[in-house]
């Protein structure tokens, strides 16, 4: 994977799913919009996509619930769950934390869509970025447990 090249570059895709946000406002987003705006995640021209959930502070008794979704088309609200492609859900217990999953896209349908779902009347602070490879297995460093992990 030389980068002088520009290669590395060319075979990576960062998508800011979800900008920082903090909000107190109970709310479900699809890559950071309502189902009938959001665009999907094209994954056809890559081999994988790790998302990176980035939980900054949880107040009183807010949450937040983030999956990964899958579609035939560029549609939120035909999207479905992927299984076993979730984390856990982010509390004051679990906050100020990086989490991150990783699934191949050959597991997967073509539109890919984070759906965020913030829930109690606490606020909750987080941002979610994904990045497509056409490598499997994209290089990343990281401290903690990874929250899912596809791979078959």
């Amino acid at each position: 994977m030389p980068i002088g090249n520009g290669k590395l570059i060319e075979d990576v895709k960062t998508v800011q799913v979800q900008l920082p946000v903090s909000t107190t406002t109970a709310a479900t987003l699809f890559n950071g919009a309502t189902a009938a705006n959001a665009s999907g995640i094209d994954g056809q021209d890559f081999s994988e996509i790790v998302i990176a959930l980035n939980a900054g502070q949880v107040t009183g008794n807010g949450t937040l619930d983030v999956i990964l979704m899958e579609s035939d088309t560029d549609s939120a609200a035909a999207a479905s769950a992927v299984s076993d492609a979730n984390f856990d859900q982010i509390t004051t217990a679990n906050d100020n934390a990086l989490y991150v999953g990783s699934a191949l896209n050959k597991y997967l349908k073509r539109y890919l869509f984070v759906r965020s779902v913030k829930g109690g009347t606490g606020s909750v602070d987080f941002a979610i970025t994904a990045q497509e490879s056409r490598y499997c297995k994209v290089p990343v460093s990281q401290s903690n447990d990874v929250a899912f992990d596809i791979q078959e």
